[in-house]
């Protein structure tokens, strides 16, 4: 796997913490995972433990996105080389392309619709680092659909590499670029939450610019010139 795909992975996995379905609720998640309400988030008595509970929760959600990357691997490992192989391509770019533009244009409902988990368990807490890790894992699959276009298209990316280690550094980089953004508001909440506002008011935004990346990615992949964009990176 090239540096550049990996930083690819990275910035998919921001704009998927970015987008307008996830990054309103950082708070909650925080106050929830933490047992801190939300204007104790900053308090240094809360601040271990807000991070702490932040990095099982960021574990859940990781190891479920590689168990993801390395599902769809296997499903690749049947294409073989030659046309095949090249058909999957274009039908993956093809498909990634029309998952940027409904990020653009929202022209596919049920793609732009979030299953919000927080709701269900409205009362209840969440059972320390273990609790915060079940929760990192339900996170991953509760908000698939609406981070789906973003998955999506890093999914089927993963699918096309050689082997399952491939794939699954993929998905780690991914899950680290959806990471980090959430480790640091809960280390630095009260820094963190003026930026965190700010990308709330500017969702659409977010989504427009997320979804011409993904025109461009797809373009290349159903085009085979996804190797000519990775040395493009790399020069950069």
């Amino acid at each position: 796997m090239s540096v550049p795909g990996l930083l690819s992975a990275a910035a998919a996995g921001l704009l998927s913490f970015l987008s307008p379905c996830v990054i309103p609720l950082v708070p909650a998640y925080l106050s929830f995972i933490s047992g801190a309400s939300v204007s104790a988030l900053s308090s240094k008595e809360a601040r271990g433990r807000v991070f702490a509970r932040s990095l099982f929760f960021a574990a859940g959600f990781t190891l479920a996105f590689v168990a993801f990357g390395v599902a769809f691997s296997g499903s690749a490992m049947f294409v073989g080389q030659g046309g095949g192989k090249r058909a999957v391509g274009i039908a993956g770019g093809i498909l990634v392309v029309l998952f940027g533009l409904n990020m653009i244009f929202d022209f596919i409902k049920p793609l732009g619709r979030d299953t919000r988990l927080l709701g269900r368990f409205a009362g209840k807490k969440a059972g320390g680092n273990l609790g915060a890790l079940a929760l990192g894992l339900a996170f991953a699959a509760g908000w698939s659909p609406c981070i789906g276009p973003i998955l999506s298209s890093i999914l089927i990316y993963a699918s096309r590499q050689e082997n399952i280690p491939k794939a699954a550094g993929l998905m780690l980089a991914y899950s680290a670029g959806f990471a980090l953004p959430f480790l640091a508001a809960g280390l630095f909440f009260e820094r963190v939450r003026p930026m965190l506002a700010f990308f709330s008011r500017h969702g659409r935004v977010v989504r427009h610019v997320s979804g011409a990346v993904l025109i461009a990615f797809g373009a290349a992949m159903a085009t085979g010139s996804l190797a000519s964009l990775t040395a493009l990176l790399s020069r950069i």
